[in-house]
This record gives structure tokens, C-alpha cells and sequence, in this order.
């Protein structure tokens, strides 16, 4: 018992002292009454006027005391959350700025610590800058990265498995072989981007802009390509089994899908009619070594 009282706060203490000092009182008052204690005159004692006039107001202010004590602990108790909100926001921003860093090792580091709180699909890398980061082998598989800003980033290997990257800026960035299966890049800008060799199985690309970029070797099995822009794009060797286009998606050279087309002349170099293009800059250019 004198452990669990001192374990209380000082106004804690002090409301019971006030709620115990109040009921001494009224046993006083009825002894010096009557001459000795009978506890059903007591109880009858305690409900007269002099009781009620006595010992409930000092009742009513260990109340007071007591409530006002839980007030001020819930208030405490909610200044430490807001305390440690702000801990972990400045924690967030310290490893965001690791993972901009071009040292490997720091910002996969970086990105592993964010992942291991479950930082990385709370929204926390929603529209964030990460362009020219030194990412290559990332697990940021599941991540939301919904309008961040990756061009030119290191992405070589990274696991990217149904990562949100709607809107995103992957322009000139490194991500061949890299796992992108079932992630969606819905209006995301690729223009440029390197992806040969990846997995791209389920992945939505709907409206998205691919144009300049290399899609040598990888896996776009059931693909969503619908409005995608392939303009100037290196398809050689890509696997599009069930892939979906619409009329909308712009095909390499230039023209618009159709259910005739023949995807072979993008994708089969042993095609006879297998499209290269003539502009230097392409990934596909005719005079590039394959």
C-alpha cells in the first residue's frame, strides 16, 4: 500500500487526503454529537444537514481536484503523441534526404529503415525528389511514390513489385532488370528510361509516355499499355503475350495500335519487315549495334 502511494502524484495524494480528511470530520463531528460511534447512526448522521453541509463540500472539491488531475494527465499524455509525431516526421525527413544520396550504400540503407516502419506506403514518398539517386538493388517493393521525382535515378535491380508510381518522373532513369511486375505507372513519364531485361508482368502503363526508352528482353506479359506512347521505343525481344492495347497507344513508329497490327515487326529481329528507326537518338536505331 505505501508502495502503490507513492507511486501517486502529489495532487493525486492530495484529492484523497481532502476525500479521507472529509469523512474524519464527519465522524468527529458525530462523536463529539453523541459520545460514541454507532455506524447506522452514523450513516444517519451523515445524510442530517450538518453532514451534508460539511462533508460534501469537501467531497465535492476532492472530486474537483481528482478530475481536474485526469484532465491534466489525458493533456500530457497527448502532448508526448504530438512530441512524438513530430519525432518521427523529422525521422522520415532525415532518411528521405539519405535515399537522394548517390553512395549506394547510404540510401539503400536509407530506404531499408523506411521500409522497416512501414514508411514507405504511408504516402510518406507521395510527389518526393529522388532524382539521381543512387538506388540500384532497392527493395521498395509495395512502395507509394505516387508523383515522385526518380530522373535518372539509379534504379538497376531494384525491386519495384507493385510500387504506386502514377505520375511519377522515371525520365533517362537506369532500371533494367529490375522488378516491376504488377506496379502501377499510370501517366508516369519513362521517356528515355532503360529498362531492358526487367519484369514487367501486370504492369499498368496506361497513359504513360515511353517514348526514346529501351524495352529490350523484358517480360510485359499481360501488360497494360492502353494510351501508352512506345514512340521511338526499342521493343526488340520483348515478350507481349496478352498484353492490352487500345487505338490509343502509339506504337514505335509512329503509328497507332490496331487488332491487325503485327507486333512481331517491333519485337522479332528475324521478322522481314522488323522496324528499326533512323533516328540517332532512338534505342532502336538501325545502325546502333545490337
Amino acid at each position: 500500500m505505501i508502495q502503490r502511494w507513492r507511486t501517486l502524484e502529489p495532487v493525486q495524494q492530495f484529492g484523497i487526503l481532502l476525500l479521507s480528511g472529509s469523512l474524519l470530520i464527519a465522524i468527529f463531528a458525530f462523536v463529539n454529537a453523541h459520545g460514541a460511534f454507532h455506524p447506522i447512526r452514523f450513516i444517519q448522521y451523515l445524510i442530517s444537514d450538518y453532514a451534508a453541509n460539511i462533508s460534501s463540500e469537501l467531497i465535492g472539491i476532492a472530486l474537483t481536484v481528482l478530475i481536474i488531475d485526469r484532465m491534466n494527465r489525458d493533456r500530457d499524455r497527448i502532448e508526448r503523441r504530438q512530441r512524438e509525431l513530430e519525432r518521427q516526421q523529422e525521422e522520415k525527413k532525415r532518411l528521405i534526404r539519405q535515399m537522394r544520396s548517390v553512395d549506394n550504400g547510404i540510401a539503400v540503407q536509407a530506404a531499408h529503415e523506411l521500409r522497416a516502419k512501414g514508411w514507405h506506403e504511408d504516402g510518406s514518398l507521395k510527389g518526393t525528389d529522388l532524382h539521381e539517386a543512387n538506388l540500384s538493388g532497392v527493395d521498395l517493393s509495395r512502395a507509394m511514390l505516387i508523383g515522385a521525382s526518380l530522373t535518372k535515378a539509379n534504379l538497376f535491380g531494384a525491386n519495384l513489385e507493385r510500387c504506386e508510381l502514377n505520375g511519377a518522373m522515371l525520365n533517362k532513369a537506369d532500371l533494367r532488370e529490375s522488378d516491376l511486375d504488377r506496379a502501377v505507372l499510370e501517366k508516369a513519364f519513362l521517356i528515355e528510361a532503360d529498362l531492358s531485361d526487367s519484369s514487367m508482368e501486370r504492369i499498368d502503363l496506361t497513359n504513360a509516355l515511353l517514348s526514346l526508352s529501351s524495352l529490350r528482353r523484358c517480360m510485359l506479359r499481360r501488360a497494360i499499355l492502353r494510351g501508352t506512347d512506345l514512340t521511338e521505343a526499342d521493343l526488340r525481344d520483348a515478350f507481349l503475350e496478352v498484353a492490352e492495347f487500345d487505338t490509343q497507344t502509339t506504337l514505335p513508329d509512329g503509328s497507332k495500335w490496331t487488332p491487325q497490327t503485327d507486333l512481331g515487326r517491333f519485337t522479332n529481329p528475324r521478322h522481314e519487315q522488323f522496324w528499326r528507326s533512323d533516328n540517332p537518338v532512338s534505342p532502336a536505331f538501325r545502325s546502333r549495334a545490337s
